[in-house]
C-alpha cells in the first residue's frame, strides 16, 4: 500500500484514530477517480452510498441553484452515508478538475465488521465534531440574539413618525406615514418574537378577528408605492365585501402577502401586471388571497423545491420567503399555500399563481389554531 495513501487518510479526523495496520486495511477498499469540472457527485435526495475526499481541487455542496459550502483539500464530504442509509441532504458538484478519493458504504460497513474496535475511535471523533459544532453555532445564535437586541433599541427612533403624522393633514403623506408606522410595529414584533425564542420562552401571537381584505389592501397599497421592485409594474387589487372573518396574528399575515406580492415583482417585467385578490374560500369556510402575475413562470424542476427553506433560483435571493409562507399559513393557521404555474397552466400563458387559504373563524380549522 502507497504510504502516501495512507498518509491522506490520516489527515482526514475521521480516521485519525485507526492504527497503521487498520488504516491499511480500510485503504484498500478506496478508489482514486478523476473528475472534470461540473461533474456531478452525487444529487440531493439520491440514497448516500459513498465517502468523498478531495485530494486536489474543489467541490462544492448545493442545494438547489444555493452552493452551501465549498471543499478544498484535504477535506471530505458524505461522510454521513458511511454510517446509516438516508438520502442525500444535498448534491455535491466539482467545481474544476479534481481528484477525489471514493470510499464506498459498503467497503466501510465490511471494514467494521472485521474491525469493530475502530468503531470506538470513530465515535470519539464524531463526538468531538458535535461539540465544536455546538459550541460555534451557540456563538453565532448569541451573536444573533445581541443584533436583534440592539435593532429593536433602534427602532425607538422611528417614534418621531407619530409627530409627523400630527403635523400633516395632506391625505397622501398620512397614508404613507400610516404604512411605516405599521411596518414598525410588525418589525417590533417579530423582534419580540425572536428574543422570545432565544431565551426559549413560549411565545403567543396576538390573534384576533381581521378583515382579510383590508390587510391585504394595505399591505399591497404600500408596497406597490415604496418597492424597488413593485414600483415599475402595475399592481391590481380586488378585495370582495362578504368574506367570513379570521382569527389570526395579522402581523404574520402580513408577511405572507408582502413575500408573495414581492416574488411577483421580482418574477415580472417592467410594466407587467399583477393581481391580488380576497374572495371567500369555495371549498371550505374560509377567505382566499390570490397573487397571480404575468412573469416569467415556474420551472417543471424547480416547482417541487420552492417552499424548501434556502431553495431559491433568483442571484442574490436567500429562499426563505416562501418557506416563511408555508410555515405561517400551513403550521400557524391551519390553512394552505399551494402554486401554479404554465406546465399546470397550459392555456392560460404565463406567469405564476399563488392561493392561500385560510380558515375563517369557527371553522374547525379555525378553532383549532385560535385555541393553539
Amino acid at each position: 500500500m502507497d504510504a502516501s495513501r495512507l498518509q491522506q487518510l490520516r489527515q482526514i479526523d475521521l480516521f485519525a484514530r485507526f492504527p497503521d495496520a487498520q488504516l491499511r486495511a480500510l485503504a484498500t477498499g478506496v478508489e482514486e477517480h478523476r473528475y472534470p469540472a461540473g461533474h456531478i457527485l452525487c444529487r440531493e435526495g439520491e440514497p448516500g452510498t459513498a465517502m468523498y475526499i478531495l485530494l486536489e481541487g474543489r467541490l462544492r455542496v448545493f442545494k438547489g441553484r444555493r452552493t452551501i459550502v465549498t471543499i478544498t483539500p484535504v477535506d471530505y464530504v458524505g461522510e454521513m452515508a458511511l454510517l446509516e442509509p438516508q438520502p442525500r441532504s444535498a448534491g455535491v458538484e466539482v467545481v474544476e478538475e479534481s481528484t477525489v478519493l471514493v470510499l464506498p458504504a459498503e467497503v466501510f460497513h465490511r471494514y467494521l465488521a472485521d474491525e469493530p474496535s475502530c468503531l470506538v475511535g470513530l465515535i470519539r471523533t464524531l463526538s468531538a465534531r458535535i461539540r465544536r459544532d455546538t459550541a460555534v453555532l451557540a456563538e453565532e445564535f448569541e451573536h444573533t440574539n445581541i443584533l436583534v437586541h440592539d435593532m429593536k433599541n433602534i427602532l425607538a427612533a422611528f417614534v418621531f413618525l407619530d409627530s409627523l403624522e400630527r403635523a400633516t393633514d395632506d391625505p397622501a403623506l398620512r397614508r404613507k406615514v400610516a404604512f411605516m408606522q405599521g411596518a414598525r410595529r410588525d418589525l417590533a414584533m417579530m423582534m419580540e418574537e425572536a428574543l422570545a425564542h432565544a431565551k426559549r420562552h413560549e411565545w403567543r401571537p396576538c390573534r384576533q378577528a381581521t378583515d382579510i381584505g383590508m390587510l391585504v389592501r394595505e399591505v399591497c397599497e404600500g408596497l406597490a408605492a415604496s418597492h424597488s421592485d413593485l414600483t415599475d409594474k402595475q399592481v391590481f387589487i380586488a378585495t370582495a365585501e362578504d368574506t367570513p372573518a379570521v382569527v389570526c396574528d395579522s402581523a404574520a399575515i402580513r408577511r405572507v402577502v408582502a413575500n408573495l406580492l414581492i416574488n411577483a415583482g421580482q418574477a415580472s417585467d417592467a410594466g407587467g401586471a399583477i393581481v391580488v385578490r380576497t374572495e371567500s374560500a369555495a371549498h371550505a369556510a374560509g377567505v382566499t388571497i390570490t397573487v397571480e402575475d404575468e412573469g416569467h413562470g415556474i420551472a417543471p424542476e424547480v416547482l417541487p423545491h420552492i417552499f424548501d427553506p434556502q431553495f431559491t433560483t433568483r442571484p442574490g435571493g436567500n429562499g426563505f420567503g416562501l418557506a416563511s409562507c408555508r410555515r405561517i399559513v400551513e403550521t400557524a393557521h391551519g390553512g394552505a399555500v399551494t402554486v401554479t404555474s404554465p406546465t399546470h397552466r397550459p392555456t392560460q400563458g404565463r406567469g405564476s399563481r399563488f392561493e392561500v387559504f385560510l380558515p375563517a373563524a369557527g371553522s374547525p380549522a379555525g378553532e383549532k389554531r385560535s385555541h393553539a
